[in-house]
């Protein structure tokens, strides 16, 4: 059951992303969120990033308007090295708002074979998605039975 999740999402996301955090932690999931949680000050915080990918159980990419770029890129090829990688189970699930122009387009080649919610903001559905594969960890890439149906993202 994956209780720990990181959370990703780009600089002009930061508002929505929040709002997720906020959201997830009141599901009950212990949410790393690097506007909070990255200490200045301490270790190099690319170490930082990689040692908290490194413990947790799910990976959320949240992707707005601002897209999966930069640090975030970064952010989530690691997080999907791990989670093929089988050495340690990790729930690797996109999320993607509502103003995502070319829905699973958005995403890195890879993170595309992964299950994909959208509009969890609005839709109940979605968001129930999302929680669900948290909690039961996603499937590995092309799972013949997803952990849940989802509606064709556009």
């Amino acid at each position: 059951m994956a209780r720990t999740v990181f959370l990703s999402h780009a600089g002009a996301d930061t508002a929505a992303a929040d709002a997720l955090r906020k959201r997830l932690e009141g599901a009950g999931f212990d949410v790393w969120f690097d506007k909070r949680d990255l200490r200045a000050g301490h270790e190099v915080w690319q170490k930082q990033l990689e040692a908290q990918i490194d413990k947790v159980d799910g990976f959320v990419v949240y992707v707005g308007t601002g897209g999966v770029v930069n640090w975030v890129e970064a952010e989530t090829r690691y997080a999907l090295s791990r989670a093929i990688s089988g050495k340690r189970k990790l729930a690797f699930v996109p999320v993607l708002s509502a103003q995502v122009k070319g829905g699973s387009k958005a995403l890195p080649g890879f993170a595309r074979q992964f299950q994909a919610v959208r509009d969890v903001e609005n839709d109940p559905g979605a968001w129930n998605c999302l929680v669900t594969g948290l909690k039961n960890g996603a499937p590995p890439p092309k799972e013949e039975h997803p952990f849940f149906q989802l509606k064709p993202i556009s």
